[in-house]
């Protein structure tokens, strides 16, 4: 997959009393060769002198696609083409990934994540949604503390690379439909309510600083297709490839909200549904989330119970991964039945607490 951003140094002529095309269209003549429906905004038209001259006109343009043109984002001296930079953000509902990326060779070279602040305004999106319904200004915090989570991953990229990060031209978002329409600064309201359609499926191609984010290129959030079949899964069908596959396959994006598309190059279906709950342990009164002490993995064993915590550290309870091991392995030792039931004769680990059976902790 090509990148939406490159970086081409030119050594162009200087002007002259036989030469008087203009700096601008002097670049763009350059690079319309290759690159048709070339656009400069004002912006870097303003930057032009004396960035040339000063150079003499041995420059490095970068340019951007854009759905059907290239925009000049940002005109360099020397050549600089070595240096071209974006950012990917997974942005989820409880946790945000960024990672800085090396657009020539498609490496990352850092990469940090963080809580979502959204959080503190409902652990499930509904109760996000509702906040903005209840409170004048309810949309606007939870836009703020979304940039908010943004600005401080680009402060840990920026210290572990030492690489200035307000030079990226483009920051490309993968989310769902409610978090971008949260990113955006768009109320989502539309998503939960009848008929259940957001306000937009593709965002375009958004400045950084009209978002408040520090980087003088352009934002874009891969597009949903419905209110509940966000971006976060497009990205996913475009990175595995799954339609263009003669044999049946299955992607399940599993965090706060679950997605699973089934199908090949012929057909595709789609779901979604609530996940983020159970899969942070909140449906066990000893269920954390996935950090240091947490149980991530379970096997049954001889009728006994293994198990692994994250970085090895003392068990403090048991995270979404640990709880979805538990149940297929009880289920496959006969520990449970198909509705979940557990099945106290097939294992001494199974005891009653209050007239309700239990898996014994002990043995975990």
């Amino acid at each position: 997959m090509k990148p939406l951003c490159e970086k081409i140094y030119l050594e162009l002529d200087m002007p002259n009393e036989n030469d008087t095309l203009g700096d601008k269209d002097r670049i763009i003549n350059a690079l319309k060769d290759k690159y048709e429906n070339i656009t400069m905004p004002y912006k870097i038209v303003k930057k032009l002198y004396p960035l040339c001259r000063e150079n003499n006109f041995k420059i490095t343009v970068t340019i951007l696609k854009m759905q059907y043109d290239w925009v000049v984002t940002n005109v360099e001296g020397k050549d600089t083409s070595n240096c071209n930079y974006g950012i990917a953000v997974d942005l989820g509902s409880t946790t945000i990934t960024m990672q800085l990326i090396n657009l020539n060779n498609k490496q990352v070279i850092v990469q940090e994540s963080t809580f979502n602040k959204q959080v503190k305004y409902g652990e499930d999106i509904l109760s996000r949604i509702f906040y903005t319904k209840q409170y004048k200004n309810g949309l606007r915090e939870i836009q703020k503390s979304t940039i908010e989570s943004f600005k401080e991953l680009i402060n840990k990229l920026e210290i572990k690379s030492n690489i200035n990060i307000k030079n990226c031209s483009i920051m490309i978002v993968s989310g769902n439909t409610t978090m971008t329409h949260f990113l955006l600064g768009i109320n989502p309201w539309t998503i939960f309510q009848s008929p259940f359609t957001p306000v937009f499926n593709d965002g375009g191609f958004i400045k950084g600083e009209d978002i408040d984010l520090p980087i003088d290129g352009y934002v874009y959030c891969f597009p949903s297709v419905a209110n509940y079949f966000g971006g976060d899964l497009v990205s996913g069908l475009l990175y595995t490839e799954i339609y263009k596959k003669d044999e049946l396959c299955v992607l399940i994006d599993i965090g706060t909200n679950g997605e699973l598309v089934i199908g090949n190059k012929d057909f595709l279906i789609a779901c979604a549904g609530a996940a983020g709950p159970a899969l942070e342990g909140g449906i066990s009164k000893y269920g954390m989330r996935a950090s240091d002490g947490a149980i991530d993995s379970i096997k049954i064993i001889n009728n006994k119970i293994t198990y692994t915590t994250i970085n090895n550290k003392k068990p403090r309870g048991i995270c979404g991964s640990g709880i979805v091991d538990l149940i297929a392995q009880s289920f496959l030792n006969k520990w449970i039945d198909f509705s979940g039931t557990l099945i106290q004769e097939n294992s001494n680990s199974i005891i009653k607490i209050n007239d309700e059976y239990a898996i014994e902790y002990a043995t975990i």
